[in-house]
């Protein structure tokens, strides 16, 4: 398409898009964990379009973070830091676009509250996007991107809050 008939859809959900999620220390003083997470939202790509969005529809915007990073079998303890559902808590306050949820990833992908499962980053590939390095491996020690099974797992939890 070249144009998105926006008031045309109920619902919309943004996903990645340039949106990590910070490892936060618990020493940090609430004012700096603020500003670190409105920082971190306002630079995201999923930002941008959101509020695009909200200027032309009143629709129901989900805003999902970029996978958190797997590490394989050897990770190590989490020592002084926030985890997965507290940073998750600090980065929705800092969404201060109406109507817009940011929304977690499922947690039956996650290993030590803070990385997904090594399983889910094995075999991904690039998005079909009709170049030609669509479809192509990632590498193998790429741990940012996750194959389908972890798309599937996403898309059903997905589906299922929207029910």
């Amino acid at each position: 398409m070249e144009e998105i008939p926006l008031n045309e859809y109920d619902v919309f959900l943004l996903y990645g898009l340039g949106l990590s999620m910070p490892i936060l220390d618990t020493r940090l003083s609430t004012a700096v964990i603020q500003q670190t997470c409105n920082d971190i939202f306002n630079r995201a790509l999923s930002f941008k379009i959101a509020k695009l969005i909200r200027s032309a529809s009143n629709s129901t915007i989900y805003i999902g973070h970029n996978p958190l990073r797997s590490m394989g079998k050897n990770v190590s303890p989490r020592v002084n830091k926030f985890d997965y559902k507290e940073v998750l808590a600090f980065m929705s306050s800092a969404v201060d676009i109406a109507d817009a949820i940011l929304i977690d990833q499922p947690f039956v992908t996650l290993i030590n509250n803070w990385n997904t499962k090594e399983e889910y980053s094995i075999g991904s590939t690039r998005l079909d996007v009709g170049d030609k390095i669509s479809n192509q491996s990632h590498p193998d020690n790429d741990m940012e991107h996750m194959n389908g099974d972890f798309g599937k797992l996403y898309l059903d939890s997905f589906f299922q809050r929207l029910s």
